[in-house]
């Protein structure tokens, strides 16, 4: 009988990841073959543990040939294709056994399973992403990968067809070792110069080399080899969407939205039974201010991928984000903004059941639930979510409840043992500024050098320098500063320690830092020495950015009491009128709403989201005026349906129509 599964690789010098990749495939792998193009490490040793089946491979600038030669000596029915620094979950492996077993596979296929990418940064952070990739195919049918870089399996017929399954594949790392330590972009465009000269260039090669420069931050050129690929192909190979939505995702970043939204209209609308449309399409909807089409658009979207996942389909088209990650935190952003909090919290919440290892929305999510709920379901909420057994999740969590500066949250979590060498410098300075307790952090301007502090390490230092009035304190701030205009922080934050009123004009350069340091005594409950703060430095563009921070945060009656202020003076700034426009309609003031954002508008006319909604209510005098007004800024976005049909716009446009 034949042997079920064939695990090949292509290695070179992967000493650092290649025992966890063979070790999660041992169980379920029948044969491991090992391609080795030239390791000079400790790679063969280490694969010498696991299989017999090692060979050498002189390499020649191309992965296909590479590849081949590891699928060519499988002898199993079915060939997975993995690479040295992927791996396999355990609790994955009975799926994959399952699979291999029962699937009645049909020849010209090949199975695309999901890469979930997880990169740690300094912070213990975790970023994950994911991507399909075809890696799982039947053997013995002719089945080969073809190009030399970003290699496509094939066979003597043509492209082959890619069946989604719902079977996953690991990566991890830290980002900057992985970059650093890998240096592809030059060895992958050394192959494409070699394919060009030999003028054998096809449309995929496009696609791929489009890949490359959007890797090397080469945006423009990365949009003419995507144009290019798009020319030369049918329309009909499985990359095809993908390139489509790496360009329309180009085109919106470059602001160029009437060329991205020609291509959802285009092109992508063929996938409209996928998320990635209405996904799109609500992100564009959402630029112009339609706020109500952009939430159903995201909500259309994540059913979508619902109703097809339900129906053993694929549930997306090029990736899973766009079926969940994406439209959910689209949908957060949106429900804040509209003041619909309550419906916001509920998505926060259901983004990390996904991933709990978000910082960015645990954060928020923590910080909005401590001025709204009750510490005691906020406490039991994270002990459901996570576990303090596990040393990472412990410290990531304990990491973010620092950051929100809650005393009550720091102190219920003491229980969570974190190594001295995990908590950071950073962390000793917010625990000192939350337990108001000075001592934690007396040494600190004697040991600065074996310190590793973050960049915003200052904020925290100069916020115990003016609550305990600090020398040591206030010269750390200065040693770790990172300014160009090191003189004039530095009067900044003398000024500040010595309580010296001056004029407003002098502290608008540093209207950011005042703000993060007036954060920090704000989380920290230093009040006494935040009003002194505000005193001593109340520009009006602080007094807006702490007016938006409170909004942000549901405390209206705070953010109410500077707007009002601000408004008398005629200090507020756009962002403050067009919270106040929003707040105003979103609660039945429509007047007042109109008014505060035509004087936003009036602030910055190209402010895109601001127009729409002006339009809507206005009479028909000012939808006029709207309307033209943004022709004159925005002529070449006219184009666009949806606009052209909700502004009728004048005489220049309509001969467009």
């Amino acid at each position: 009988m034949m042997k079920l599964l064939s695990v090949c690789l292509i290695v070179k010098n992967e000493e650092d990841t290649l025992e966890r990749c063979l070790e999660s495939v041992k169980e379920i792998a029948d044969e491991i073959i090992v391609v080795d193009t030239g390791s000079t490490d400790r790679t063969k040793e280490i694969a010498l543990r696991y299989t017999e089946l090692i060979y050498d491979f002189e390499w020649c600038h191309d992965f296909s040939k590479a590849r081949n030669e590891s699928i060519r000596r499988a002898s199993c029915k079915w060939v997975l294709v993995i690479d040295a620094d992927e791996y396999l979950s355990k609790d994955q492996l009975t799926k994959w056994k399952e699979f291999l077993m029962n699937e009645k596979p049909k020849k010209r296929t090949v199975y695309t399973v999901t890469i979930v990418n997880q990169y740690k940064n300094e912070n213990l952070n975790l970023s994950i992403t994911t991507a399909p990739v075809s890696r799982l195919f039947l053997n013995h049918q002719g089945v080969k990968y073809f190009r030399p870089i970003h290699e496509q399996l094939c066979d003597e017929q043509g492209e082959l067809r890619h069946k989604p399954v719902n079977l996953q594949m690991y990566h991890t790392g830290y980002q900057a070792e992985i970059i650093e330590k890998q240096n592809k972009n030059k060895r992958n465009m050394t192959i494409f110069e070699g394919m060009l000269k030999s003028g054998k260039f096809i449309a995929y090669d496009y696609f791929t080399l489009g890949n490359q420069y959007v890797s090397e931050g080469d945006e423009s050129k990365a949009i003419a080899s995507y144009l290019k690929a798009i020319e030369m192909s049918n329309g009909a190979t499985s990359w095809y969407p993908f390139c489509v939505m790496h360009l329309i995702n180009l085109y919106t970043k470059s602001n160029r939205i009437d060329d991205s939204w020609k291509l959802i209209t285009d092109e992508l609308s063929k996938y409209h039974d996928y998320p990635e449309y209405h996904t799109t399409c609500g992100i564009h909807y959402e630029v112009f201010g339609f706020f109500a089409e952009a939430e159903r658009f995201y909500l259309r979207a994540i059913q979508l991928s619902e109703e097809r996942s339900a129906r053993n389909e694929a549930a997306w088209l090029t990736s899973p984000e766009y079926g969940f990650n994406i439209p959910v935190t689209q949908l957060i952003h949106l429900y804040f903004r509209l003041n619909r909090n309550e419906e916001a919290i509920y998505w926060m919440s259901k983004l990390l059941q996904h991933n709990k290892l978000n910082a960015e929305i645990l954060f928020r999510l923590i910080e909005w639930l401590i001025q709204h709920d009750h510490k005691e379901n906020i406490i039991s909420m994270l002990d459901r979510t996570y576990n303090l057994d596990d040393t990472y999740e412990a410290t990531f969590l304990y990491r973010v409840i620092l950051n929100t500066c809650d005393l009550e949250l720091v102190n219920y979590y003491k229980k969570i043992r974190i190594e001295s060498d995990q908590l950071r410098q950073n962390d000793v300075v917010e625990l000192a500024l939350i337990n108001n307790d000075m001592t934690l952090i007396s040494k600190m301007s004697d040991q600065i050098d074996k310190f590793s502090l973050s960049q915003n390490s200052w904020v925290y230092t100069t916020a115990g320098a003016l609550i305990w009035k600090n020398k040591n304190l206030l010269n750390l701030t200065k040693a770790i500063s990172s300014y160009d205009d090191k003189e004039g922080f530095f009067d900044l934050i003398d000024r500040l320690f010595h309580e010296e009123k001056i004029e407003s004009q002098l502290w608008e350069p540093w209207s950011k830092e005042l703000f993060l340091i007036a954060q920090a005594l704000f989380r920290t409950q230093q009040f006494e020495t935040y009003d002194n703060l505000i005193q001593l430095a109340g520009h009006p563009e602080l007094i807006n950015m702490l007016a938006n921070y409170f909004y942000k945060l549901g405390l209206y009656e705070m953010a109410f009491n500077y707007y009002s202020s601000l408004h008398a003076s005629g200090g507020l700034n756009g962002l403050s009128l067009e919270n106040l426009g929003i707040y105003s309609m979103n609660h039945g003031n429509t007047e007042d709403g109109i008014e505060f954002l035509a004087t936003a508008l009036d602030h910055n006319p190209r402010v895109l989201h601001l127009y729409y909604p002006l339009i809507k209510h206005a009479d028909s005098e000012m939808k006029q005026k709207y309307a033209q007004q943004f022709e004159d800024h925005f002529e070449s976005y006219t184009s666009i349906s949806f606009l052209s049909e909700a502004f009728q716009f004048g005489s220049k446009t309509s001969l467009m129509k």
